[in-house]
């Protein structure tokens, strides 16, 4: 377990509070670039692989692979099938690499944030891997993985539902081009939306994960006096403490949740460091335990 080394002024034992670390925006703007290129690429390819169909269905001549022209419907439905075909492959790949990219990101910057939020409290921290950052970096990317899939997957399948229904209309190019930008802005807003939200929970989660190993138990809910419409329940927490292991309650959510988990949530909080111990009572319980993250303030005395 991490053992908390310092060196306390003589007769204090109050425990110190740390400042708060926020989201990165830098990691946040990353991601959404990211994301918004897919969703980019793949609304120039599909836009120009269907304006082209309905060419060829206006145009037989123009057709390359027969019987196309001679049945709208199932043409239409072979060219849709295979840029999904394409799209999702692409995807499959492309996901993992942009995820492991981003929680890669979130936990280095955030561990930079912390050391800097701990060393203005008067203590220098040095991290390593271990099976519980592992863990949080792994629950970072593979909820990540399933969101970026989860965009192009909803746009292909809103531009089959406007294909179709242009379908019915006889054809109408004009207005499936305008459905099909109105589909595009969709999924940019969502990869916006989750760019920013999954910054922060990534944030939150990777904060936890290193509290923890640091032996920290508590920590000061802070809220972000921030977004058009701000949660009743968070306003209330602000300034309440909680424990790090599991978050505070929300009585509106039903369920215990941590500083920037919540969808549009921009809390964070400051973390509590206990009353400190003569930093002879850390070096004994530090050669009796195995730290994996130790904090060392200057201890000029016991030297």
């Amino acid at each position: 377990m991490p053992i908390l080394r310092a060196d306390p002024p003589e007769h204090s034992r109050k425990p110190v509070t740390v400042r708060a670390v926020y989201a990165n925006a830098g990691v946040e703007a990353w991601y959404h670039s990211r994301l918004l290129g897919l969703v980019n690429e793949m609304h120039v390819e599909v836009r120009q692989r269907l304006l082209a169909a309905y060419l060829t269905l206006d145009h037989p001549e123009l057709a390359h692979d027969a019987p196309g022209p001679d049945n709208p419907a199932r043409y239409i439905r072979g060219v849709m099938n295979k840029f999904t075909r394409r799209w999702t492959e692409k995807i499959d790949i492309m996901a993992s690499e942009i995820a492991a990219k981003f929680a890669r990101k979130s936990q280095t910057v955030t561990q930079t944030q912390l050391r800097a939020a701990f060393k203005e409290a008067g203590f220098t921290v040095k991290f390593q891997p271990t099976p519980g950052s592992q863990a949080a970096y792994q629950a970072v990317a593979a909820e990540q993985v399933n969101l970026i899939k989860s965009i192009p997957a909803q746009y292909l399948k809103d531009v089959q539902s406007k294909v179709w229904a242009s379908v019915m209309k006889g054809g109408d190019v004009h207005g499936l081009q305008i459905d099909l930008q109105s589909t595009y802005g969709v999924a940019a807003n969502r990869a916006a939306t989750i760019a920013a939200d999954q910054n922060r929970k990534a944030k939150a989660i990777i904060e936890r994960a290193r509290r923890q190993e640091m032996g920290i138990t508590h920590a000061i809910w802070v809220h972000s006096s921030g977004g058009k419409t701000p949660r009743k329940t968070h306003i209330a927490m602000d300034g309440k403490p909680y424990r790090v292991a599991e978050g505070m309650y929300d009585s509106a959510e039903g369920k215990y949740v941590l500083p920037g988990e919540l969808i549009n949530c921009g809390c964070t909080s400051r973390a509590v460091i206990p009353a400190f111990e003569t930093v002879e009572q850390a070096r004994a319980r530090t050669r009796a335990g195995r730290p994996e993250a130790l904090f060392r303030a200057a201890a000029r005395r016991a030297r």
